[in-house]
């Protein structure tokens, strides 16, 4: 069995195992049957050993030049520096999206065993959304852009690869791609915990307690990847020392902006018991702007040295920000506690 086929395998497996977690919760949320939530968290578990076994696989395709997938293929040779071979992993469509859904499925493993003490419906509104992002990254990396595509040549096979672009060939590389993603993938993590809170009805500061964590450590991860980005544009391009307003790095800087208004809002959140309408959406805005500037650099839209080749792959991630941006406002607003909040934010000291 082929490195291919195998990691082919891991990946069927984990979108299999991800549509039943998903099932699972969803349908715990309609029967209030919470002790199912337990079997959801158990598929999800196995979908997150999938997607590891799976990124190892990938991993190791890049390490001994495995040129029989296609993906490596292209972004690899045999003269490549293992430094930038492994980095390789995140350097395509492809790769960059299992990443992300690595990124995921490990937040989401230690989200479970975090919040394993927390009522029923908190868990449950915490894992709909981890499991429900991780299916559809899982999607898009199954059906649309494959890591794990075989080369199909009639009777032979490739000797060395395409190699990487050269552009890609720094230490930013390294470093960038993955701390960019970590802050990104982490406001999921965090918006799960306030949808826990909406479901449960409890508007009190527990939520914030438990995402405060992983609201400073993303905050300050996406910090380090967009510096890192300016650093390595300007060692590359030499834009005179900052971006130039490229779209796809203010793409990445929108996030920061909102994010950075998010962690004093919730600090007063927390401390006061103020500014709660305004902290959900702050936290809102934040993570679709995160999904926003993966659809500008995957789609194509708009010309960047930064964006993949154009690609109708970027349209899925607007489709995704509609629904889930509808799906999240829905509950909240339907949520009693709402009408004592909305009287709060109206005044004066609220606003300040």
């Amino acid at each position: 069995m082929t490195l291919g086929t195998m990691g082919m395998f891991f990946q069927i497996s984990a979108l299999i195992l991800c549509f039943g977690a998903v099932g699972i919760y969803i349908s715990s949320y309609f029967t209030k049957n919470y002790r199912i939530i337990s079997i959801g968290n158990y598929f999800f578990v196995t979908t997150a050993i999938s997607v590891i076994f799976a990124s190892i696989i990938l991993f190791t395709a890049f390490a001994i030049s495995d040129f029989s997938i296609l993906y490596v293929l292209k972004n690899s040779n045999n003269t490549l520096p293992m430094f930038y071979k492994l980095s390789s992993f995140w350097s395509g469509q492809a790769g960059s999206l299992l990443l992300w859904v690595l990124l995921l499925a490990v937040f989401g493993l230690i989200e479970i065993f975090r919040i394993k003490e927390k009522e029923s419906m908190y868990k449950l509104g915490v894992m709909l959304i981890m499991s429900s992002t991780t299916l559809f990254f899982l999607i898009l990396v199954t059906f649309l852009q494959n890591p794990f595509t075989a080369v199909n040549i009639a009777g032979g096979y490739f000797r060395d690869g395409y190699g990487l672009n050269p552009l890609l060939q720094n230490p930013g590389m390294v470093i960038h791609p993955p701390t960019l993603y970590i802050g990104y993938v982490g406001f999921t993590v965090i918006i799960a915990h306030s949808l826990g809170a909406i479901m449960q009805q409890d508007f009190s500061n527990n939520w914030v307690k438990m995402a405060r964590p992983w609201s400073l450590i993303v905050w300050a991860f996406l910090t380090i990847g967009i510096v890192v980005g300016g650093w390595w544009a300007y060692a590359e391009i030499g834009w005179g020392g900052y971006w130039a307003w490229d779209p796809v790095e203010n793409a990445s800087l929108m996030p920061w902006f909102t994010a950075t208004a998010f962690l004093h809002s919730a600090y007063v959140y927390e401390k006061t018991g103020k500014l709660k309408i305004f902290t959900f959406i702050l936290l809102l805005i934040t993570f679709e702007l995160t999904i926003l500037g993966t659809f500008i650099t995957r789609s194509g839209l708009l010309d960047s040295v930064h964006s993949f080749n154009p690609h109708p792959i970027g349209y899925y991630f607007i489709i995704y920000i509609i629904i889930s941006t509808l799906v999240y406002l829905i509950v909240f607003i339907k949520n009693p506690q709402l009408k004592m909040m909305r009287k709060a934010l109206l005044s004066f000291q609220e606003l300040v």
